[in-house]
């Protein structure tokens, strides 16, 4: 018998070209050939995958790795932890001192107590000359959401005016105070900084209860005017100069703090070293920074 004619083959792998005259017996030998043309094929579709996933994934690591921090960023006190809040002290108040405290706070169980974090910062005028003024903020943190919880923000009895407002979306309840100076935490920042510390402050205060375990508070203060004389415990007698006295406080009281809902850059900020202390049981002032805790019954939520 004479020799057999070459058997055409086409292959569908090879970027569409047919393969003919190849004898019978080679066709195994080119099949890893065309395994080969098919892993290039899928790895041109895979680089453009990995092109686009990429960046995605650099994201996501960028997001993962970014540290949750509470603390002070030049003259603001601000959070990246949700809910996200930052408090800026505006001019002429510049920060005086700041820090975090380690505390447990009383709760509505008898004899029990709730682990809170306390990140804070104090601001006062130093201009040479300048009207005696003092302003804070604080963070507050439950430590132990899942078994305590705050109540929402209330109006203090001792706040002889209230109202609510609105700062970039968030709820604050608004409080005018006839506050005494005596054991006073952030009278006692004043008098540690060389400051004389009146007998009475007044003061405007801020509180947002921003969920279950995070409370926001600030504090604007001056010692308190001769134009407005007390008349009754907890009570001011207003005047129209009073009246006028009052406003002109609200004024300054309103141009001390910039609050905005977001949290800082502790990446490219400049994060100050808190002078952080210790302490079993907080002033008073803190426990009503704090506010009411409650147990909770698990259910969660915010306000």
């Amino acid at each position: 018998m004479g020799d057999a004619a070459p058997i055409p083959v086409v292959f569908s792998g090879l970027e569409n070209e047919s393969v003919s005259a190849i004898p019978v017996y080679a066709v195994p030998l080119l099949r890893p050939v065309r395994c080969y043309f098919r892993r290039i094929a899928q790895g041109h579709r895979m680089q453009g995958f990995f092109r686009f996933i990429r960046p995605l994934f650099a994201a996501c690591v960028l997001a993962a790795c970014t540290p949750a921090r509470t603390g002070v960023i030049g003259n603001t006190l601000t959070t990246n932890v949700k809910p996200r809040i930052s408090i800026t002290g505006l001019a002429p108040l510049g920060l005086l001192s700041h820090g975090r405290q380690w505390t447990r706070a009383a709760t509505d169980v008898t004899a029990i107590t709730a682990p809170v974090t306390l990140d804070y910062a104090v601001f006062a005028d130093s201009r040479p000359n300048a009207p005696p003024s003092l302003a804070h903020a604080a963070i507050a943190r439950i430590e132990d959401p899942g078994r305590w919880r705050f109540m929402p923000s209330a109006d203090s009895v001792e706040a002889f005016s209230a109202s609510r407002a609105k700062l970039d979306g968030m709820d604050f309840v608004v409080q005018l105070l006839r506050e005494p100076a005596a054991d006073d935490w952030a009278g006692g920042v004043w008098r540690e900084s060389g400051y004389a510390v009146p007998e009475y402050w007044l003061a405007k205060r801020w509180v947002a209860h921003m969920d279950d375990a995070t409370r926001a508070v600030m504090e604007y203060r001056e010692p308190w005017p001769d134009c407005l004389p007390e008349f009754l415990p907890g009570m001011v007698m207003v005047s129209e100069s009073a009246y006028q006295c009052l406003n002109e406080f609200v004024f300054r009281a309103d141009a001390a703090f910039l609050v905005e809902r977001k949290g800082g850059d502790f990446k490219t900020g400049e994060a100050l070293p808190g002078s952080t202390f210790m302490g079993p049981v907080p002033l008073p002032d803190l426990q009503k920074i704090m506010g009411g805790i409650v147990f909770s019954t698990g259910t969660g939520g915010g306000a």
